[in-house]
């Protein structure tokens, strides 16, 4: 009878032993593919140099041109009549009652939201 306690016993600690063993590997294949996905986001690319700095404009690569969003489009004047399309107050119907560059401000009600240009329909 203790032969059979003595065997089981010890198979239960090879069991517990086995199944300690397989959740290292997981963890540890876990822990290897975040850092290959990591080592893939901050990779250089190809098209750096080792020798050039990396803040340094490239000379064969033309700059894009942003579009500048400082003037507001036309039409939009100080109590002009809009239409939020974007947003929470989508729909609503208001004035313009500040221009703030890229931003106007609208009086929907008695709120006041800054909106982006864009976003604004005249009436």
């Amino acid at each position: 009878l203790r032969a059979a306690e003595k065997a089981a016993a010890e198979a239960a600690e090879q069991a517990k032993a086995e199944a300690q063993a397989k959740a290292a590997a997981r963890a540890a294949e876990r822990a290897a593919s975040a850092l290959v996905e990591a080592a893939e986001i901050t990779a250089p690319t190809e098209s750096m140099s080792s020798d050039a700095a990396p803040d340094a404009p490239s000379a064969d690569k033309p700059k894009a041109d942003k579009p500048k969003a400082d003037k507001p489009s036309a039409g939009l004047k100080l109590g002009a009549r809009v239409c939020l399309e974007r947003g929470l107050l989508a729909g609503k119907e208001g004035e313009i009652s500040a221009l703030n560059g890229a931003y106007i401000k609208v009086r929907v009600g008695p709120l006041e939201v800054n909106v982006k240009a864009e976003d604004l329909r005249l009436l």
